[in-house]
């Protein structure tokens, strides 16, 4: 399915995948903004974990829900994940998503990537115990950076995704 842009829109789109598809599993792909300066354009982020950077995180462990305001990806998922770098023909880093909706200042450091989506996906699978994990490539970074940028290099980091998940797909039919 195609989510469209920001929080809401992804959280609604999975839980519909949830619901009325019964969905087992949640693969997500997208592009994402570079964070650190090792994140180079077209470079696959295999997202780990994400957090929301536009939002007091502390109110998801205000309850017995999380223990932390992260959400972590599926571990078999990030096992399958692993195996299909060993196929992938350029950079694939493993780590932090920070979804928001806005520009913060308020942005983990440990961040990889930045986007509008990964968070409210992981928060919607997590409380369906729906297996979850995201596959973002990079469009902008510092260097190259503004909705220029993200138009320019949108389709081939949106195929760089694709691209990944069909490895992990691949690996996981067999």
């Amino acid at each position: 399915m195609f989510s469209g842009c920001g929080k809401i829109n992804a959280a609604i789109t999975a839980q519909q995948l949830i619901d009325k598809y019964k969905a087992d599993t949640i693969i997500f792909s997208g592009i994402a903004g570079g964070m650190t300066e090792k994140m180079n354009i077209f470079d696959t982020v295999v997202c780990t974990a994400s957090d929301f950077r536009d939002t007091n995180n502390e109110i998801y462990s205000d309850f017995p829900i999380m223990e932390k305001p992260i959400f972590y990806s599926d571990e078999h998922l990030c096992e399958i994940a692993k195996q299909a770098v060993s196929q992938a023909d350029w950079k694939v880093h493993f780590g932090l998503a920070a979804t928001g909706d806005i520009f913060t200042d308020n942005i983990n450091p440990d961040a990889l990537c930045i986007d509008m989506e990964t968070a409210a996906v992981a928060h919607t699978c997590y409380m369906c115990k729906t297996p979850f994990i995201a596959i973002r490539s990079i469009s902008d970074n510092s260097i190259d950076n503004g909705q220029e940028a993200i138009d320019r290099n949108f389709d081939k980091a949106a195929y760089q995704s694709y691209r990944f998940v069909n490895l992990m797909l691949t690996l996981m039919k067999a």
